[in-house]
């Protein structure tokens, strides 16, 4: 039992360190626009979706950033999927990632689609 709970941690931090460096850009991609715009006393850059100018600007790169940190899910389950079964997996775990935030599955549901589309069942660890 104890080997089993090891070789799923070993796969599961495998894909939150492929995550992580994902989340850090994507969130720094999304702060700093909106530092810009504090900066200059805009608070939100909500209103300025349908504007054009600087404040849009700094609208469309924040919004780079929420896309970025949508991806979090979809690559989570494509690099546990890589953990269990090599390159070959990274495909169907990239793509059941992205099923399981199209479905609002959410971190269970990206963790459920690598270990189904790991394409090697004796080393999957989970039933």
């Amino acid at each position: 039992m104890k080997k089993f709970f090891n070789e799923a941690k070993g796969h599961m931090m495998t894909g939150i360190g492929y995550m992580l460096p994902l989340i850090i850009g994507a969130s720094l991609v999304v702060a700093i626009p909106l530092i810009i715009a504090l900066c200059t006393g805009v608070q939100s850059l909500d209103p300025y979706a349908k504007a054009t100018g600087f404040y849009h600007t700094l609208w469309q790169i924040q919004q780079v950033g929420w896309a970025g940190i949508g991806l979090v899910n979809t690559v989570l389950a494509g690099f546990i999927a890589y953990s269990i079964a090599e390159k070959p997996a990274i495909g169907a775990g990239l793509i059941g990632g992205a099923i399981a935030s199209n479905y609002q599955e959410g971190f269970l549901g990206a963790v459920n689609s690598a270990k189904e589309n790991c394409g090697n069942p004796q080393k999957s660890f989970l039933l």
